[in-house]
């Protein structure tokens, strides 16, 4: 008996030992399993800058420009401009004129030709899925133009921004002054960023004056530099001596620097001071030798006779 419970106690203890071993041969065999991975935190996109990635792109839709007096090769070139103008702001997806004809039928596109009222280019701008519409006209001024631009909210039908800028010189410069309208139209003030001005070629110590503001003298290289100016359409005056010597419109774009022929036109012979005065000169002597030679011919008596019996003369 004695033996037995010896022999049934080795059993339990042995028992606990081998399924200890059991399971550690277990543990060996199986395979191991993959951790968990936790998820990849998610990434901003590189390729967008802060401003862009934070703010949704707004559609706009641009109109055709009115554009009396200009040839159509010239309005649709000016249109492409303004186009790829609003289309550089950041923020914004443009429908281009030909769009526009695409997705509206011809009746649409009859009222659009002649609308003119913001709310009546929110209505068609509503059909057409945009959130701002860009409207304008250039029209002629004396032998100049005037650029006006608007920009129409579709929700709510009214004009978010106006512009208007005078252009004084060659209709040759028009596509300048309509991407400055533009920019000053839909980019906001921190965006638009002014350029530096150069004079050239000027006389030394003459006074440049930008929209009649001093901004310097010319240095005796004939050079001025003026480090920044706006973005617009401003008028440079060139004074030499305190007398005007030239006046030059400039256009100036967003981060375009600009260089301006200062140099001296040549003024006509007969607008100077000096021909006049030598005129007046030549006629007090003519004048007094014909006055010399009467008192000497004449004896002190002085005889003035005409062909004109209304001046008071008599026929000889």
């Amino acid at each position: 008996m004695r033996l037995l419970a010896l022999l049934l106690g080795a059993t339990v203890i042995a028992a606990p030992a081998q399924a200890k071993a059991a399971r550690k041969a277990a543990t060996k065999a199986a395979p191991k399993a993959a951790p968990e991975s936790s998820p990849a935190p998610a990434s901003a996109p590189a390729s967008l800058p802060a401003t862009a990635a934070s703010r949704p792109q707004q559609r706009v839709a641009v109109f055709d420009l009115r554009a009396p007096g200009l040839p159509e090769g010239t309005r649709r070139g000016l249109m492409d401009v303004l186009t790829k103008a609003v289309a550089e702001a950041p923020g914004l997806s443009v429908i281009s004129r030909d769009e526009i004809a695409a997705m509206l039928d011809v009746e649409a596109q009859k009222q659009l030709m002649g609308c003119d009222q913001s709310s009546c280019l929110a209505e068609i701008a509503g059909a057409l899925d945009v959130d701002f519409i860009v409207a304008g006209a250039v029209t002629p001024l004396g032998q100049g133009s005037v650029v006006s631009l608007q920009l129409i909210n579709q929700r709510f039908a009214n004009v978010m921004n106006r512009v208007a800028l005078t252009w004084p010189g060659d209709s040759r410069h028009l596509p300048d002054v309509i991407e400055v309208a533009a920019q000053l139209l839909v980019l906001e003030p921190a965006a638009r960023q002014a350029a530096p001005l150069q004079v050239v070629e000027a006389a030394s110590e003459t006074e440049v004056f930008i929209d009649e503001k001093s901004v310097g003298v010319v240095s005796d290289q004939g050079l001025l530099d003026v480090a920044a100016v706006d973005v617009g359409v401003h008028l440079v005056r060139l004074v030499a001596g305190g007398r005007q010597t030239r006046e030059v419109p400039i256009v100036m774009r967003s981060a375009r620097p600009v260089r301006v022929n200062g140099a001296t036109e040549p003024i006509p012979f007969y607008a100077t001071w000096w021909f006049w005065g030598g005129v007046a000169v030549v006629s007090a002597l003519v004048v007094g030798g014909a006055v010399a030679a009467v008192f000497l011919l004449g004896e002190g008596t002085v005889s003035i006779t005409s062909a004109n019996p209304a001046i008071g003369g008599a026929m000889p």
